[in-house]
This record gives C-alpha cells, structure tokens and sequence, in this order.
C-alpha cells in the first residue's frame, strides 16, 4: 500500500475522475463617483469538493483523492473611467473606458499532496483600455 505522499508508484490503470462540485459566492458594491468616475469593490468567496476517482483494480483510490478539496477567499478592488458619456455629448473625440484593478488572493486551503497544484496567495496588478466603436 501506497502513502498518499507518494508521488511514484509503478501501480498504472486508467481510472474515472469526478470533479468535485465547485461552489463560487459573490459579493459586490459598485459606487458611480460621477457619470465618468466608478469605484467597485468585488469579494468571491470559492469552495471546491473532493474529488471522487474510481477504478477497477482495486487501489487506494481514497490516496489520489486525498486533499483534492480547497477553499478561496479573494478581494477585488478596482476603478473605472469611461469617456462614452462626454462621446456621446461630442465632448470626448473617442469612447474608451480605462480600468485599473488591484486582486488579492488572501486566504483559503488548498491541496497539498503532489498529486494537485497548491492554491497560491497572489497578488495582481492589472490595467485596461477599451476602445469602443
């Protein structure tokens, strides 16, 4: 019998994988600063179940399954600026909108055996330009 550490094994057999079921919730406040300014504020909260592997030469399936499961919490916060108000109003020669986001993975579990990737603390930096026509 296998540890779940373990990585190697000269056990091989093609086996079913069930995805665990993936729960994602979401909270958001958005304020419209003006008709051109908007500051937004975005947590999502994401839950994945175990997975569920079977197979039929009799493993320690429950091995390949161990730490499969994770949780995240991330925090989204971002700032918008959009010209398609003053475009609109022949005040702006192009419509674009401009964002600028800043997201935090800062909590949750994840998996730690070697047969899953780990869920990261990352931190991101991201800008936008959209150019409308």
């Amino acid at each position: 019998m296998h540890s779940p550490e373990q990585i190697l094994s000269a056990n091989r057999e093609r086996v079913d994988r069930e995805l665990g079921d993936l729960l994602n919730l979401e909270a958001s406040l958005r304020y419209q600063a003006s008709e051109a300014f908007a500051i937004s504020f975005v947590y999502p909260w994401v839950r994945e179940q175990k997975d569920d592997i079977d197979g039929d030469l009799g493993f320690n399936y429950a091995s390949l399954e161990a730490d499969t499961d994770s949780t995240q919490q991330i925090v989204i916060l971002a700032l918008d600026y959009s010209s398609l108000p003053a475009y609109r109003r022949q005040q702006s020669a192009a419509p674009m909108r401009f964002s600028l986001a800043y997201r935090e993975r800062f909590g949750g579990d994840g998996p730690r055996s070697g047969q899953a990737n780990p869920i990261l603390y990352t931190r991101w930096l991201v800008a936008g330009l959209e150019l409308l026509f």
